[in-house]
């Protein structure tokens, strides 16, 4: 599901808080042409839905004041982003991960060390 293109920004969403990993997919989102937007934090991210709805919300499981399955959780809760594209980007990589991000609301999920993945799940998504 998709939210009506006249409530959607051109943005991503981005949700991380380790600088580096933050800069390099930033850096990479928009050398593929994506205009990205970083919220270091889930109090952040919330932040920001209560201003803007992006076009996709990528977000990492591991975040300082809420891991992302809470964050989704609420995200999915919200009739204002509950039909926003939502992937889950991480390095806690096990096998049953896809499925359990999806019966939480993910759209997606994506390892962080698989960056070329995310851009093609974006471009799938978006």
């Amino acid at each position: 599901m998709r939210v009506k293109s006249s409530l959607v920004s051109g943005q991503i969403l981005f949700v991380e808080d380790d600088d580096s990993v933050a800069a390099s997919v930033s850096r990479l989102l928009r050398s593929a042409g994506y205009e990205c937007t970083r919220a270091a934090s889930v109090e952040q991210a919330i932040e920001y839905l209560t201003r803007d709805i992006p076009r996709i919300i990528v977000s990492d499981l591991n975040l300082p004041d809420m891991d992302g399955e809470s964050f989704l959780r609420r995200v999915r809760a919200d009739a204002r982003t509950r039909d926003v594209p939502f992937i889950m980007y991480t390095g806690s990589c096990e096998h049953d991960s896809a499925d359990f991000f999806r019966e939480a609301g993910a759209t997606a999920y994506c390892s962080k060390y698989k960056p070329e993945e995310l851009l093609r799940l974006i471009a799938e998504i978006g």
